[in-house]
């Protein structure tokens, strides 16, 4: 009513003028009476303040949609190819989340061993679902392209956000779920989907990212950090404040200085998003084979990396020699007195793209993991580690650090994990926790991949 939408612009103008030196005023209202206030609201804050703009959503004008909720279908001109392509403008990319599934001992922790596997409805209860937002479709189709299957993934043809209970494409598609779950169960077992999805989650995230470093842009807003409630989706670490693959992702994708990998043409970029300006660095590009066999090394030189430099091609990445379609192209960028600025490594098929399913043919790495100091800071304490890889290619290696009954310790900051080493690789990493009662002697150290 005329009542209710005065009383509501009288309020709104209230807090402009009490908010003047706030950097961000949110104003929450029913969606029922967006259409009939919007235009005063806007107004009233161009009128009575003009330096902050007015967005009616987290997708509005001037900011923009992130792309979606769910993971961009792997192949062709989809998957990290189609985050690239997402960046069309500078505009802020206000909401863009992708499902990042926890740790299998997370997952253990909020599903009955009755639910655990093959995936049933109660993982849609933690968001695992396949309509509306964040469908998990796309995401079955990521998980074939690494452990195979030759199961249907059904197409969501549902227009209602609540559909019909007798509504016949409901119907049929509930059914085609089913037998798309019972398939899976039969094909995968748990252990190889919570592996897997690891290297789905960590490539994905990190792609989300890199795509920024491409083309210049105004950022992008993740959704979302973390769920309230255990959940398969849009979190950066879960309920239980866990890190998985998506935060090591993330992580790498936001490297302030580096150098990266743009699948869309194999195209070597740089990118240098803090205000220092480096002189005569250097981009040393490694491919490797499908068994860590080095096939060829290329070493760029830059000049001059000026800060917030975004999208600096250095060429093109060459597999033309690997004897394997499934390469590895490990990327360093060190300053001019050869300390590392950024590093990225990558798997890659370069004739079916994000076909993974060679890298099954892989035997189990036997890497090391060493203890090399412990350090007090107050209530903190802070590990210093060395993973040392052994013959073959470790995709994704994952420490944890438990007590000594096994529970995990959390939360852990690490400086890095779900490491991807090639053979005879070295990586010190640091882990810290907010704890002092924590000592060598009452720990325990794992690793896996």
């Amino acid at each position: 009513s005329t009542a209710v939408n005065k009383v509501f612009s009288d309020g709104y103008q209230k807090i402009i003028m009490e908010a003047k030196n706030d950097d961000e005023v949110q104003v929450m209202y029913d969606d029922m009476i967006r259409s009939a206030i919007d235009a005063g609201l806007r107004e009233l804050t161009a009128r009575l303040d003009g330096t902050r703009p007015y967005i009616p959503n987290s997708a509005a004008a001037p900011v923009g949609s992130g792309g979606g909720y769910s993971l961009a279908a792997p192949g062709g001109d989809k998957g990290v190819k189609q985050y690239f392509n997402d960046v069309s403008s500078a505009a802020l990319r206000s909401e863009r989340g992708i499902p990042n599934v926890p740790a299998p001992e997370s997952l253990r922790r909020f599903l009955k061993p009755e639910h655990l596997w093959p995936i049933n409805e109660v993982w849609a209860l933690h968001d695992w679902t396949y309509h509306m937002n964040g469908p998990a479709n796309t995401y079955m189709v990521a998980l074939q392209s690494w452990l195979g299957g030759d199961f249907p993934i059904p197409v969501d043809r549902i227009r209602e956000s609540e559909p019909r209970p007798e509504d016949p494409v409901y119907l049929r598609y509930k059914e085609e779920i089913a037998a798309m779950c019972a398939a899976a169960g039969k094909a995968w077992r748990f252990e190889d989907f919570a592996r897997v999805a690891q290297r789905i989650n960590y490539e994905n995230h990190r792609g989300l990212f890199e795509a920024l470093a491409a083309r210049r842009t105004n950022g992008l807003l993740m959704w979302m950090s973390q769920s309230s409630w255990p959940s398969f989706m849009w979190q950066t670490y879960d309920y239980f404040l866990d890190t998985n693959g998506g935060y090591f992702g993330v992580m790498a994708g936001n490297q302030p200085t580096r150098a990266l990998f743009d699948p869309r043409d194999d195209g070597l970029l740089l990118a240098n998003a803090s205000a220092a300006r480096y002189e005569n660095v250097s981009t040393e590009a490694e491919v490797f084979d499908l068994w860590g066999r080095p096939v060829s090394r290329r070493v760029y030189t830059t000049p001059l990396l000026e800060p917030d430099a975004c999208g600096l091609r250095l060429g093109r990445a060459d597999f033309s020699a690997s004897p394997t379609d499934l390469v590895f192209l490990r990327l360093t960028l060190r300053d001019e007195r050869g300390a590392v600025l950024g590093r990225n490594i990558y798997w890659h098929n370069r004739r079916d793209y994000q076909d993974y399913r060679a890298l099954a043919e892989l035997p189990e790495p036997a890497a090391s993991l060493k203890v090399l100091g412990e350090e007090r800071t107050g209530d903190e304490v802070r590990w210093t580690l060395r993973v040392t890889n052994g013959r073959t290619p470790a995709l994704c290696l994952r420490l944890r650090l438990t007590d000594r009954a096994g529970e995990p310790l959390l939360p852990v900051f690490w400086s890095d994990n779900y490491l991807t080493l090639m053979p005879g690789e070295e990586r010190e990493i640091t882990a810290a926790v907010h704890a002092e009662q924590w000592t060598m002697d009452n720990v325990q150290w794992t690793m896996d991949n």
